[in-house]
C-alpha cells in the first residue's frame, strides 16, 4: 500500500507545484517560507501558500476567484487563476474533464453528469455514503443506485452515515422541488434513500457506542430499499461529533461531525460482511474522502477501498472565450491542497501500521 501513496504523491507534486507558482506570480505573492528543493515539497507549506481555509467554514475559502464587478485588474487575475485551478483539477480528476449534460432526467434535475465509474470486479461488502448538506445526499445516493443497477458495483448493502448537524435554510433551499427534506445531515440521507431507493426504515432507532471521543454513542436505523428490482439492505447512522475535537479546532464555527468520525461510526456494519468497500461521495470531494476511507476501512483489514462519485454538472462550464471555465474555484483548490496534505498523513499511518505488525511478528 505505501507504493500506492508514493505513486499518488508523484502524480500530485508537479501539478500542485505549478499551481503554487502560478498563484505566486498572479497575486504577486512573496514567498514567506523557504521553498523546498527537488523532490516532494512540504505539504503544509503548500497548504499555506495556496491561502486555503482562512477562517472559512464548510469548505469555504476566505478568497473568492469569481468575476470582480468593478475591478478589471482583479477580474483578469482571477480569470487566469481560475484557468490554472481548472487545469490542475482536471489533471488530478477533481472535476469533470469537460462540460456535459446527463442523459437521464432525474440526473439532470439533481445536477450530476452520467456515471463514468469503471466496473469494480471484486465483491463489495457495502457502499458507504457520507452525508452532507443541500442536494449532496441526493447526488450520492442516486449515483450509488445507478452504479449498482448498471452492475458497476456488486453489492446489496448501502450504509448511510451522516452527522447530527442541523442544516441551514439555505441548504434546504438547494434541494430540488419534489424531494424530501430533513432537519439534520443524517435525516437528509434517509429522505434521499426514501425518494431514490423506495426505502423504508425502522420507526425506532438503536443506540450504539462509537470508538472515537469519550462516552459517545450514535443512532442506527435498519431499513430496506430497491434498485432495479433487487433488494438493498440499508443502515442509516446518525454519528455524534466529538466536542473535544471541535473545541480544539479553532476555525470550526459550529459543531460538526467530520469524515473520519462518520466512517468510524459505520465501520462495525461494514465489518459484518467480507468484501471491498466503495466510498460514495461526489465531484471535488471524492479524492479526500477516499483517503479517509482507506484509513478507516482498509488499514489493517485486508480489503480494498474504491472511490465513486459523479461530477457536478455546473462545476465545469463553457467559458466566454469558447474554452472551459470553473465555478466555485476556491472550493476546488481548497480540496486539492487538503488532499495533497492528507496523502502524506495517510501514507505515514500505513507505514507505521506495517512496521507495528512486523514488530509483532518478530516478537512471536
Amino acid at each position: 500500500m505505501p507504493d500506492y501513496f508514493a505513486a499518488e504523491i508523484q502524480r500530485f507534486t508537479p501539478v500542485v507545484l505549478r499551481l503554487v507558482e502560478q498563484r505566486a506570480r498572479l497575486f504577486e505573492q512573496s514567498n514567506p517560507e523557504p521553498w523546498p528543493g527537488p523532490g516532494a515539497p512540504d505539504p503544509a507549506v503548500v497548504f499555506r501558500l495556496l491561502e486555503t481555509r482562512k477562517g472559512g467554514d464548510y469548505h469555504r475559502s476566505s478568497e473568492k476567484y469569481g468575476r470582480a464587478q468593478d475591478d478589471l485588474v482583479s477580474s483578469t487575475r482571477n480569470s487566469h487563476y481560475r484557468a490554472a485551478i481548472l487545469e490542475a483539477a482536471q489533471a488530478l480528476r477533481f472535476v469533470a474533464p469537460s462540460p456535459g449534460l446527463a442523459s437521464s432526467e432525474v440526473d439532470r434535475v439533481l445536477g450530476i453528469l452520467d456515471s463514468d465509474l469503471r466496473p469494480i470486479e471484486s465483491e463489495v461488502a457495502a457502499v458507504v455514503v457520507n452525508g452532507a448538506g443541500g442536494a449532496s445526499n441526493l447526488k450520492r445516493v442516486r449515483d450509488a443506485a445507478r452504479n449498482i443497477a448498471a452492475r458497476r458495483i456488486s453489492t446489496s448493502r448501502i450504509i448511510l452515515t451522516g452527522g447530527s448537524r442541523v442544516v441551514t435554510d439555505e441548504e434546504q433551499n438547494r434541494i430540488p422541488r419534489g424531494f424530501g427534506r430533513g432537519s439534520t445531515e443524517a435525516e437528509l440521507l434517509k429522505r434521499a434513500a426514501e425518494d431514490l431507493l423506495n426505502a423504508s426504515f425502522d420507526t425506532h432507532s438503536q443506540r450504539f457506542d462509537v470508538s472515537y471521543g469519550e462516552g459517545l454513542s450514535a443512532q442506527r436505523w435498519l431499513g430496506t430499499g430497491e434498485v432495479d428490482g433487487m433488494r438493498i439492505d440499508l443502515v442509516a447512522i446518525e454519528a455524534p461529533y466529538d466536542p473535544v475535537r471541535t473545541r480544539r479546532e479553532e476555525q470550526t464555527k459550529s459543531p460538526r461531525v467530520n469524515t473520519e468520525e462518520v466512517f468510524t461510526a459505520a465501520r462495525p456494519f461494514v465489518d459484518e460482511i467480507d468484501g471491498d468497500v466503495v466510498v460514495q461521495s461526489h465531484d471535488t470531494w471524492t479524492p479526500w474522502q477516499l483517503l479517509i476511507g482507506k484509513e478507516v476501512f482498509e488499514l489493517g483489514r485486508g480489503r480494498a477501498v474504491h472511490p465513486a462519485g459523479p461530477w457536478n454538472e455546473n462545476r465545469v462550464i463553457a467559458g466566454a472565450d469558447g474554452g472551459h471555465d470553473i465555478t466555485s474555484a476556491e472550493d476546488v483548490v481548497d480540496e486539492i491542497a487538503k488532499t495533497f496534505r492528507q496523502l502524506f498523513v495517510t501514507r505515514d499511518r500505513f507505514i507505521e501500521a506495517g512496521a507495528s505488525r512486523e514488530g509483532e511478528n518478530k516478537a512471536d
